[in-house]
């Protein structure tokens, strides 16, 4: 999806549907037709920029940071800019973006408002500075926490620069029901050693992702990544007291991203290695 941005311009996370850049680019400019749906916030304030969409008319203007703009899929894109830029980039393949809006709206057809050249979107802003934030720190969870938080940035796009944000969204007030949250834990317990979204968990309640959020920790006073953590730490502790299985293993059937991030999130958690850890389990009474 993001094979089109050049590789020197910064990192990238990609899972099959959806995918994100953090670029810094020096003075350039990029002409294309988009392969999905893209959704750009400037991180850094752009004096002077030149672009046309889908049209041979050039605009230029000024980007300040927090400037947000969308490209949907099969644009003709131009885009120049005289000085350096930083910027993070959210694609979504059509599929996935219309499955979204049809958990969230119940309605999988939409068309996206254009925002136009400079116009800041502070909430938009925020929820890239974090996605940003996960992937310098390339932290435990950082796959999950990742595609939660593009998860929340669409849903955020659908009510801001869709039809469909004139519509009434349903607020559910309180926490999850009883058989709700007896579902919702079944279904982590059952496959903490697999990946776990919050799409997977909001379907599992029957509630849209942003209502499933809220109820959550409204719940469990936690987010469901801060949540799956626990629980994964917790089955990492079972296996290293039961079992003579190496970290490695128990990293992976645990659910971690791989060993060291599970030694990072024991440090944390506890104050110890996993071979503290482990010797103080095997040696308790």
């Amino acid at each position: 999806m993001l094979s089109w941005i050049p590789k020197h311009w910064g990192g990238k996370y990609e899972v099959p549907e959806v995918g994100v850049a953090h670029t810094f680019a020096e003075p350039d400019s990029i002409q294309c037709t988009t392969n999905a749906h893209y959704f750009m916030a400037f991180l850094s304030t752009l004096p002077k920029r030149t672009r046309s969409l889908n049209s041979d008319q050039l605009l230029t203007g000024s980007s300040p940071a927090g400037s947000f703009e969308i490209f949907p899929q099969t644009s003709d894109l131009f885009s120049s800019w005289p000085t350096a830029k930083e910027t993070l980039l959210v694609g979504f393949l059509p599929q996935q973006f219309a499955r979204l809006a049809q958990l969230e709206h119940e309605g999988s057809s939409f068309e996206l408002h254009q925002p136009g050249i400079g116009v800041v979107d502070k909430k938009a802003l925020f929820l890239c500075q974090q996605i940003k934030h996960e992937m310098l720190n390339e932290s435990v969870g950082r796959g999950e926490s990742l595609e939660a938080l593009m998860t929340l940035l669409g849903i955020h796009i659908l009510r801001t620069y869709t039809n469909l944000g004139c519509k009434p969204v349903k607020v559910r007030g309180g926490g999850l029901s009883a058989r709700s949250w007896s579902r919702v834990y079944e279904y982590i317990h059952e496959n903490t050693g697999n990946k776990l979204t919050l799409e997977m968990l909001a379907e599992t309640a029957f509630l849209s992702p942003s209502h499933f959020l809220r109820a959550f920790k409204e719940t469990t006073g936690q987010t469901p990544h801060q949540y799956i953590l626990k629980a994964r730490l917790g089955m990492a502790r079972g296996l290293m007291y039961k079992t003579e299985l190496s970290f490695e293993d128990i990293a992976k059937i645990s659910g971690f991203a791989s060993n060291s991030h599970m030694s990072i999130s024991i440090k944390k958690m506890w104050g110890m290695t996993p071979t503290k850890l482990r010797s103080l389990l095997k040696n308790q009474p």
